[in-house]
């Protein structure tokens, strides 16, 4: 299809605000302030609740002419969900921007995006948009990475409840509790090459569990994926690589290799997640997207 990044409607007149109730940092105080300082600005606005499972694809694949701009309150599994809707629009489309509501917000980290719903809306008034590149894991396009190995199974073991009560602690504890007996490594193949990590990531943007720099090698507004692995799944190596990405240097305290890649493909029976969520278990083939999507950004 031809990239929507390059056809979208040109003005913000009309905005729909769709927010995930469930989501970690839903607050509806902030989904009415952002609702009000549109208005202020002469902007029409209306908002919308999800009230089951994967509605926010259907909602996004199913927008009037009359939305030019979808702004997403929630986290980054409800922005995931957003873009595979709009992915199957035929241009022009509606912009793209986020309320970052969720436990890590990764996305809006990555694009410096504001937590003020008030700035939000200035931002949406001012509509700077750049391309929001995408990765592709079968047929589902993903906004951040697609993972297997001990950073999935860590995902897989957080409860939904437990996600929205602790927020990134219960991903932390979750990690610990599985970390001190080590980690298997997954047998894998990457741009046709068979190999094994006890941790395999594709990367689409640059940060990971939030704010953590990940790779400088990418980024979710520049095309291109890199492949992210950590060999050692020893307790010590996998401490060392979660010491390294707090601190902003990854590679520093563990053997982490980054590397670019065109293609991987996850093994059946794996645990896999994409964008911070759990996915059914490969085999799975991610690539890059060959299309970007209009994103609001600072």
């Amino acid at each position: 299809m031809a990239d929507p990044a390059l056809a979208c409607l040109p003005r913000t007149r009309r905005v729909l605000v769709v927010a995930n109730p469930i989501a970690g940092g839903y607050r509806p105080t902030r989904i009415a302030a952002l609702a009000a300082a549109l208005g202020r600005r002469g902007i029409a606005t209306e908002v919308r609740l999800t009230t089951y499972p994967r509605e926010m694809v259907t909602i996004a694949a199913g927008l009037t002419a009359e939305i030019d701009t979808l702004v997403v309150a929630g986290g980054d599994g409800s922005v995931a969900e957003a873009v595979e809707g709009l992915v199957v629009r035929t241009p022009p489309v509606p912009a793209l921007a986020v309320l970052a509501s969720g436990t890590a917000n990764v996305l809006a980290h990555e694009l410096g995006l504001p937590k003020s719903p008030t700035r939000l809306a200035a931002l949406v008034a001012r509509r700077r948009l750049a391309p929001l590149h995408l990765g592709q894991a079968g047929a589902r396009p993903f906004l951040l990475m697609a993972s297997c190995g001990f950073d999935a199974a860590v995902v897989a073991a957080v409860s939904r409840g437990a996600k929205r009560g602790l927020g990134k602690l219960a991903f932390a504890a979750a990690a610990l509790r599985l970390g001190r007996r080590g980690a298997a490594p997954v047998s894998f193949v990457a741009d046709g090459v068979e190999r094994r990590a006890a941790v395999a990531v594709v990367a689409k943007a640059s940060r990971y569990a939030g704010r953590f720099m990940l790779t400088r090698a990418t980024g979710a507004t520049r095309p291109g994926l890199r492949l992210l692995t950590l060999a050692d799944g020893r307790p010590g190596a996998l401490l060392g690589a979660a010491l390294g990405l707090v601190l902003g240097s990854p590679g520093r305290f563990a053997a982490l290799a980054d590397e670019p890649v065109e293609t991987a493909e996850f093994p059946a029976g794996a645990p896999v997640q994409i964008d911070g969520e759990p996915a059914e278990a490969g085999p799975l083939v991610i690539r890059a997207a060959r299309l970007a999507y209009p994103v609001i950004v600072p």
